[in-house]
């Protein structure tokens, strides 16, 4: 139990230094001005290149280490849960607002629909 709390914060910080990587990659480039490998400079190609193939490897890793952990299905299921929560969202509060290429009835639906799609976010997000 121990050890598989200790893997799913490994792979969970494995992703986010993975996408780190790959989200401030020029800017890590532009601070790094020069990289000496063997007593070589590198160019700013190459450092991309180190960059992102690093960044693509420790997303993989990580993801590796928390499906290992949690489950593909379970995974997928809280996916799920997210995925509804934006659609209710999306329902709530923007879809009733376009008044002007729908009649006002349509209002109430995606309310109704809304809120029918947070009960399943919540079902998939705690009880899956």
């Amino acid at each position: 139990m121990k050890f598989e709390i200790i893997q799913l914060v490994l792979g969970l910080i494995m992703v986010f230094f993975g996408v780190y990587l790959l989200y401030f990659m020029d800017v890590i480039t532009f601070f790094v001005k020069a990289l000496r490998i063997r007593g070589r400079v590198l160019n700013a190609d190459v450092h991309l290149t180190l960059l992102m193939m690093f960044g693509v490897l420790f997303i993989v890793g990580g993801s590796w280490l928390v499906i290992d952990v949690v489950g593909l299905r379970r995974l997928l299921l809280k996916l799920v849960g997210v995925l509804f929560f934006f659609t209710g969202c999306f329902f709530v509060f923007h879809f009733p607002d376009s008044t002007r290429y729908q009649p006002p009835g349509f209002a109430t639906i995606s309310i109704f629909l809304g809120i029918v799609c947070y009960a399943l976010s919540i079902y998939f997000l705690l009880f899956t």
